[in-house]
């Protein structure tokens, strides 16, 4: 009861003293902190569990476990989302785009950690998915909650969901342009220049906030040693072509696989096949194994020879 004195004695204050606008100004710096934490966290967190397995296999000496640990990953995953969180585990971003539009941009507040253990375990185990999605949903679901404990309309619950996805994007990428750029392009329709500015500085804190407590730690960490040539432009549209296909391809192929799993009813069976599937993957491209980044940091540093 005392906290919600303080707040309301807060908001209160806030009327008098702050416009919205730089209302909302502070708060994205806010949420690009607390998203940028919670990117640096889950990272961490990813890699202890793997350096903890891998040492296990060092003392051991049993190689195979490593077709065994993603399907531990996913079965724990299966018990935490289900028992503990009781939420139904899916394609995170769509979540958050469908909380937009059907439910006032309120995200719940078990989001905002639920993503972050869940999908904490299953990359830890060696599943081969990446850490976008929970990160997205875990800024975005901080943006959500804070805007509804702070009392703001849709608009500005929306607009610091974006916040909240472009400061944990940016943390955890080291990328402070695709966290804005993925912001507007995928969580904002319409972005003009008051909605643009909060969105930034919650990207640069969050990538602020990542450097200072990882430093070149981070998972992508490069530097550019060749210079800009203007004859290589060609180059780079017949990449973007290619990448396009690939991810039309992609995404269709995903879409397919999940229907022919959704007959599969029961959850365990499903998710012991998703798990075996995985293994027999990885015993024929083992660096399938993981969330893959370092396999790209390989290719990013040259070292093509490594993997």
């Amino acid at each position: 009861m005392r906290f919600n004195d303080l707040l309301v004695k807060f908001l209160i204050w806030r009327l008098k003293h702050i416009s919205n606008n730089n209302f909302v100004l502070l708060l994205s710096g806010l949420i690009g902190l607390v998203a940028g934490m919670a990117a640096v966290t889950l990272k961490s967190t990813v890699h202890l569990i793997q350096g903890f397995l891998e040492k296990n296999l060092d003392i051991t000496g049993i190689n195979y476990l490593y077709l065994f640990y993603p399907l531990i990953g996913i079965m724990l995953t299966l018990i935490v989302a289900k028992y503990i969180f009781k939420e139904k585990l899916g394609h995170g971003i769509t979540q958050i785009l469908y909380t937009i539009s059907k439910n006032s941009s309120i995200v719940r507040r078990s989001m905002m950690y639920s993503r972050m253990v869940t999908s904490a375990i299953t990359v830890g185990f060696g599943g081969s998915v990446g850490l976008e999605a929970p990160i997205v949903v875990t800024g975005s679901a901080i943006g959500s909650n804070l805007g509804r404990l702070t009392h703001l309309n849709y608009k500005k619950r929306t607009l610091l969901i974006a916040c909240g996805a472009s400061g944990a994007i940016s943390a955890i990428f080291n990328s402070p342009i695709a966290g804005v750029i993925f912001a507007i392009e995928v969580i904002l329709t319409d972005a003009t220049i008051n909605k643009f500015i909060p969105i930034l500085i919650a990207s640069v804190t969050g990538s602020l906030v990542s450097l200072i407590l990882l430093g070149d730690d981070i998972l992508f960490s490069f530097k550019i040693k060749d210079q800009f040539s203007a004859g290589d432009v060609p180059y780079y549209m017949l990449l973007g072509i290619a990448c396009g296909i690939v991810s039309v391809h992609f995404t269709r192929v995903t879409y397919l696989v999940e229907k022919w799993v959704a007959k599969i009813k029961n959850d365990a069976n499903r998710a012991l096949l998703g798990g075996i599937g995985l293994a027999i993957i990885i015993l024929i491209f083992p660096p399938i194994y993981g969330e893959g980044y370092n396999t790209i940091k390989l290719l990013l540093t040259g070292n093509e020879a490594d993997i």
